[in-house]
């Protein structure tokens, strides 16, 4: 600017003249923001209100379905009262050579649990009033308790994090005796809860028996998450206390188990289902066989049907003794008790895969306890809301009493039954710290959220809580990562160069994402949209690498990347003997915008270097170095030397990457393969608009299963005029719906070239590129091989037996064809093509796979297709046939005059014309007649 002086450092910035879809506004990420939090408060109060509303209808299961006879009873406070035991049948749920005497050693263990849980839903719980049980099911973690008293462990330690804060000042000597100390004390805590709820239980009841039993079954249910507690790499270890101590035979047996555990799972669940409905029967039964009888409903009455007493078993009457009850109700119950635990488990699961887990999972679960006490002393006082709710009087244990909710706490509080509760509570709070200092990653899979897959129905929140990992998987990586920082400052690693630095984070289960666009003849702004979204990753991945050299922060979503552009045609017409040729005006168009790109993403001026001109077998290649230390090479290809067009680009690159930088690394095959499969390729169109975290979502769910092949996410058309606006609505339709509904019902058969991210281990499979790679020879070839290449890629895939899924949440933008000749000759190419793979689809339908292999007992491959799909060719011929019929009848209804035969001519001669021009015309003539007629 000639008027621009040397003093003039002040300027106004009036935006960017290329502003991308894709850019997020500040009302946008307020606007996200607020939807997070009300997201947050939402899980938060749901997982808090199943959780209670499960704990309540249990209580009230086990209090109200009572036998009537009077010699069942049990003390009270104040004077004798009648208590019920429950109808209930509880299904625990769980999750090379086999050694029998550890199987036996899991089953043994399993049957302790389903003892303890039978007894205490069969006997101890119909013994106290609701307020009483709530107090009891506190004190539920005695084994885990005494077990992390034995196994110590820390995240810190986990983490290799040997800096805390806390003790910084602190020897690891006197830091892991302070770890010890508060686990002694916690342990000891909760074991004297346990024990001052036995001592008021023998006072009260002057049963030996009956305290033993109650003491017996606290304790054994607490088993049910041992395994959890048995550190298999013991925080001592860490500390350098104890190393090399010999595994005892606890670790033994949960290695075993985690190694067979689908096998361990089956077997012990199974057990333990037999085993419940055998001790209810054998509890209700005895030795009569008339109890028996009715307990499988093959009689409606016994008498004397209990190993404790003279209980009356009675079916087909109503279950309470005020008249107004629905006979159903205990069923209504068990299945409302059934729904909200479900619903419970699946929102906690939820949160912790979406790391909401402190407010969505840890938080409401904590609270269960002392939300369900205050919810019991509220309905103790308002029976008649709860008799108008359910149609029937709700007389819990102190209404029979004849003393007020305030004396019956009072005695309570002074008996210590109260003190207890809050002990119990306070030390399961303690006993499972782990769960609010989670590091697992983002969309982790069940099995690295939780040991055992499932939950226990009885003790809903504290099977969540001590179930929940306190070892992730992948911590070994996480410490390999680390333990060079231990022993480098902050001035060795300023002093690191990049590639010394990527070697130094990078593992072998790093995600390393390689960035690939195929380029044409695209318009500036159309560069300048893709070249930003590129320019964006780099400083997304730089500020991941910085925040682990420089601020020692783990972060579980770092990955490494290369961008690549191909560009197709880059040169201009020459002899292929010539050797003076010059790229053409839209590699120069590519050169002129990269700064502007820079530019427009860092809002500030940057000048990038010239890029560094290679001269290749293939043409040539330019190498840009971006702000963040990542590279853009754009690899310019001349048609005069090797195949163009997008399908040979794409094995160009994916040969490359995969058959040749990765299997050129001097390393073992099985550590290639483990690199394989955390490869992945990002294939991109020229002219596509895209945020980082679109990129990580797809990497997120690649995650998920290593039977992912591929993966898209939700593509966006922009443009101008009338032809986008109908685009927009196709899209929504034909791609984000029909996607949908093909994620859901069988298999995404298609994943777009736009924006789409591919397993490198998936497409280095047999008959994957090898077939990729086949020439047209047939006209069938060419329609499905170079017409829509991208969906016959996802076929290959199918084929061999990978899912394609599609994620929502993956937003990317790109331009749509604004004129009809170039939207008719992108539809004339899909559509063929589309018909054509899901042929070659139907062939082969015995070699796909319609869900992911979640299983390790089952390897069999399915169908993939949905049976929609199959009629999807024969809809493509019936549907013109059906209009043709349908004009013809509106011809012959219109116009009465015409003849049949009249009026099936002037219908038949649009056709026959139409026929004709894709017979004999030229593409051009039958572009202009299609733009003339429309």
């Amino acid at each position: 600017n000639p008027l621009h002086q040397p003093w003039d450092v002040f300027h106004a910035n009036t935006g960017s003249q290329y502003s991308s879809t894709s850019d997020n506004s500040s009302t946008y990420l307020i606007l996200t923001s607020a939807i997070k939090v009300i997201f947050a408060i939402v899980c938060f109060a749901l997982v808090l209100l199943c959780a209670t509303a499960s704990r309540i209808s249990l209580i009230a299961v086990t209090y109200f379905l009572r036998p009537k006879q009077s010699d069942w009873i049990a003390r009270s406070f104040v004077k004798k009262s009648t208590f019920s035991p429950p109808i209930a049948v509880l299904l625990s749920r769980a999750s090379a050579a086999t050694d029998v005497k550890w199987v036996w050693a899991a089953v043994v263990i399993e049957t302790i649990q389903s003892m303890g849980l039978c007894t205490l839903v069969f006997y101890v719980m119909p013994r106290h009033d609701p307020i009483l049980n709530c107090c009891l099911l506190s004190a539920t973690v005695s084994i885990p308790a005494i077990l992390g008293m034995l196994y110590p462990f820390s995240r810190r330690h986990e983490n290799g994090d040997t800096n805390s804060r806390i003790f910084s000042n602190t020897c690891p000597n006197t830091r892991f005796l302070l770890m010890r100390f508060a686990d002694i004390i916690g342990s000891t805590l909760h074991v004297g809860a346990l024990a001052v709820f036995a001592y008021r239980d023998v006072t009260e009841t002057k049963s030996v028996t009956r305290t033993a039993l109650l003491i017996m079954s606290l304790l054994f249910v607490s088993v049910g998450s041992w395994d959890n507690y048995v550190t298999t790499r013991h925080a001592q270890q860490k500390s350098g206390i104890e190393k090399n101590r010999k595994a005892s035979w606890l670790v033994t047996l949960v290695r075993f188990m985690r190694k067979r555990k689908t096998k361990t799972n089956l077997v012990t669940s199974l057990w333990k289902i037999i085993f419940t409905i055998a001790y209810a029967a054998i509890f209700f039964s005895w030795e009569s066989g008339a109890c028996l009888r009715v307990f499988f409903f093959l009689s409606t009455s016994a008498t004397n049907c209990s190993l404790i007493g003279s209980v009356s078993l009675v079916d087909n009457l109503p279950p309470f003794d005020t008249p107004g009850c629905q006979s159903y109700l205990p069923i209504y119950l068990a299945l409302f008790n059934i729904t909200t635990s479900i619903l419970c488990y699946k929102l906690g699961k939820s949160a912790c895969k979406v790391l909401l887990q402190n407010i969505g999972f840890s938080l409401p679960l904590t609270l269960v306890t002392p939300v369900t006490f205050g919810l019991l002393c509220l309905s103790y006082t308002n029976s008649e809301d709860i008799e108008a709710f359910f149609g029937c009087a709700f007389s819990w244990a102190y209404s029979n009493m004849e003393i007020s909710l305030a004396d019956y706490l009072r005695h309570v509080v002074e008996d210590y039954w109260l003190l207890a509760a809050l002990i119990a509570h306070v030390t399961l709070i303690y006993v499972t710290r782990h769960v609010w200092s989670s590091r697992s990653a983002r969309m982790a899979p069940t099995d690295r959220l939780f040991v055992q897959p499932l939950y226990c129905g009885v003790l809903l929140e504290t099977s969540l809580l001590t179930r929940r990992r306190r070892q992730d998987d992948d911590v070994t990586h996480r410490m390999s990562e680390a333990k060079w920082e231990q022993n480098h400052s902050v001035e060795d690693v300023a002093d690191l160069d990049l590639a010394t630095a990527r070697s130094k984070l990078r593992h072998d289960t790093t995600p390393v994402i390689y960035i690939c666009a195929t380029m044409w003849h695209e318009t500036e702004n159309e560069m300048i949209q893709m070249l930003k979204s590129l320019i964006r990753l780099d400083s997304d991945q730089s500020a991941r690498r910085n925040a682990q050299l420089f601020f020692n922060i783990r972060d579980p979503d770092y990955y490494e990347m290369e961008a690549h552009i191909f560009f197709d045609d880059a040169f201009e017409p020459h002899q292929e003997e010539s050797e003076d040729y010059r790229v053409n005006s839209f590699v120069r168009q590519l050169v002129n915008v990269m700064n502007i790109a820079a530019s427009s993403v860092h809002e500030t001026v940057v000048k990038l270097q010239p890029p560094v001109r290679v001269s290749t077998p293939y043409g040539g290649r330019l190498v840009w170095r971006l702000p963040g230390g990542n590279t853009i090479t754009a690899h310019l290809k001349d048609k005069v030397k090797i195949r163009h067009r997008k399908r040979w680009s794409q094995v160009m690159y994916m040969y490359y990457f995969l058959g040749h930088q990765l299997m050129s690394e001097v390393t073992s095959l099985e550590v290639k393969r483990v690199r394989a499969d955390h490869t992945f390729i990002l294939a991109l169109d020229g002219d596509v608009d895209f945020q980082p975290e679109a990129v990580q979502i797809l990497v997120d769910r690649m995650r998920k299963s290593p039977f992912l092949g591929a993966a898209c996410g939700r593509i966006h058309p922009i443009g101008s005029g009338p032809m986008i606006w109908y685009q927009k609505f196709e899209y929504a339709v034909s791609h984000w719906l029909q996607k949908s509904t093909e994620h859901v019902l069988g298999c995404v058969l298609c994943s777009p070239g736009c924006f789409s991210l591919f397993r490198g281990s998936a497409l280095m499979d047999d008959n994957v590129m090898k077939r990729y790679t086949t020439p047209p020879t047939a006209p069938r070839h060419y329609i499905q091989y170079d017409q829509g290449e991208d969906r016959w890629l996802c076929t290959l895939l199918l084929q061999q037996g990978y899912r394609v899924e599609y994620c929502a949440a993956s937003d990317s933008f790109t331009y749509a064809p604004e004129g009809f000749e170039e939207f008719y000759n992108q539809r004339r190419r899909w559509t063929p093509s589309t018909l054509a793979n899901i042929l070659d689809l139907l062939q082969v339908n015995k070699n796909i796979s319609i869900f992911a292999r979640f299983l390790d007992i089952s390897q069999v491959k399915l169908d993939a297709i949905h049976p929609s799909q199959y009629s999807r060719p024969l809809t493509g011929l019936v549907t013109p046939a059906t209009i043709f019929l349908l004009i013809l009848g509106a011809i012959t209804t219109a116009y009465p005059e015409i003849p049949l035969y009249g009026a099936l001519l002037l219908n038949v001669l649009p056709v026959a014309i139409f026929v004709m021009l894709c017979l004999k015309a030229t593409s051009k003539t039958q572009v202009s007649v299609c733009t003339f007629s429309r």
